[in-house]
């Protein structure tokens, strides 16, 4: 960080006498100071704002019962975008608590409008003076123009004062607030707006943006095996990895490289958003990533024949199948089928169909199902399925002896007697 010397001001610029709260000061008298960091900001300076100074005003939430304050100022954001991961502001008196709160406002007409980034809390990583906050969670902006504010959390009535530049006014001049206050905005008014309780003619405070510009994001997805690799050659970081079916839970990745999501699976709609800067997002569409594991038919064998209509079918298992699919048929070309037979197993290795095998030459294969996604059809095997042989119900003759023993009662039967045929020479 620069280091920048101030001028001694013996000045006290404005003290304000409160309803209830005497003699208290929202600017303050100067010494000779120098501005010097005791840490290091993250990414490199995107936006500065400072000078000579001779003024300040109070910014803090203060625990010890005095009305609270707030000051804010603008800055502009350029086409490529920034990703805010540090803020840096120069102060005078030495404050007390080590927090600060940390707003990113988008712009209303010249004045703070809605919050964009709120960061409560954030940790003072400078000096009492100069806080440097390293921002727990990087607030991305695209092109435009809005307001930083800091707020700090005072346990006492100490507070923390930010200081001017006498530079001139940047953009739109800084604003302060201080609700509950008699005689002083209870909304955001310009610093150097005549019916401020604290008017300021140099309002701009002193701050710097530090971060990163914005990268386009950037990102595919291949199957490893049953697995799926989502790669994130560009973007800023982290990301979230979601799907609208195949991820129950975004999967976070903390950078730029490789994340591997266990499969086998069907992800549909894979996609990748930033959590930070512009949150853009890519849909990659869908994937299928199968283990590679295919069952294998066993019965009815390979070109075997069966009279059975309703015969077992068996196959071997594939890991983590949760059923299988037996599928029938009596062409190889699909619209020349008749016979088109499909069935779940429910799990086990084997089953029966419910609808009767017809007669004639037919084929078989089976898959299975991993987590959502089916297995690639085995093998094919071929089945005979034969006519049962026709058979005939024969009904015994009895049978009569010609010959019946002596004494049955029975007499013989006469044997007929035939005369010659006649000569015919």
């Amino acid at each position: 960080m620069s280091k920048f010397r101030f001028l001694s001001l013996r000045t006290v610029l404005s003290i304000v006498v409160l309803a209830g709260v005497s003699n208290m000061q929202y600017s303050l008298a100067y010494e000779d100071s120098v501005i010097a960091s005791t840490t290091t900001q993250v990414g490199s300076l995107l936006y500065g704002q400072t000078g000579s100074t001779d003024a300040d005003i109070r910014s803090s939430l203060d625990a010890s019962g005095l009305p609270n304050t707030l000051a804010a100022d603008d800055f502009v954001v350029p086409a490529s975008g920034w990703l805010i991961q540090s803020v840096v502001a120069f102060g005078n008196v030495g404050a007390s608590g080590a927090s600060f709160d940390v707003t990113i406002w988008s712009d209303s007409a010249g004045l703070p409008g809605t919050a964009i980034c709120t960061l409560a809390g954030e940790t003072n990583s400078g000096t009492t003076n100069n806080p440097i906050i390293n921002l727990s969670t990087p607030c991305g902006l695209v092109a435009g123009t809005y307001w930083v504010s800091l707020q700090h959390q005072s346990p006492d009535a100490t507070g923390w004062f930010w200081i001017n530049t006498t530079t001139g006014i940047t953009n739109s001049p800084a604003v302060w607030q201080a609700p509950g206050t008699f005689g002083c905005p209870q909304t955001w008014l310009p610093l150097n707006d005549v019916t401020n309780c604290t008017v300021q003619t140099s309002p701009d405070r002193q701050f710097e943006l530090y971060g990163s510009v914005l990268v386009s994001l950037a990102a595919s997805a291949t199957c490893n095996g049953a697995n799926l690799d989502v790669t994130i050659s560009a973007g800023d970081a982290p990301f979230d990895i979601t799907a609208s079916a195949g991820i129950n839970t975004p999967v976070n990745s903390a950078g730029i490289g490789t994340t591997t999501i266990s499969g086998p699976e069907k992800w549909d709609n894979l996609t990748v958003t930033e959590t930070t800067g512009n949150l853009e997002s890519i849909n990659l569409g869908q994937f299928k990533c199968r283990s590679g594991e295919v069952p294998t038919p066993l019965t009815p064998a390979h070109q075997s024949h069966t009279t059975n209509a309703f015969p077992l079918f068996s196959w071997t298992a594939i890991t983590g199948a949760s059923n299988y699919r037996v599928f029938v048929f009596d062409d190889k070309v699909v619209a020349n089928r008749t016979v088109d037979i499909r069935q779940n197993s429910g799990g086990p290795t084997s089953m029966t169909l419910s609808t009767p095998l017809p007669n004639g030459r037919l084929f078989w294969r089976v898959r299975g199902r991993q987590n959502r996604l089916w297995s690639l059809w085995s093998v094919r095997f071929t089945l005979f399925k034969d006519p049962a042989p026709p058979f005939t119900i024969m009904t015994p003759v009895p049978t009569i002896d010609l010959n019946p023993p002596a004494g049955d009662g029975l007499a013989p039967t006469p044997v007929p007697t035939f005369p010659p045929p006649p000569n015919t020479r």
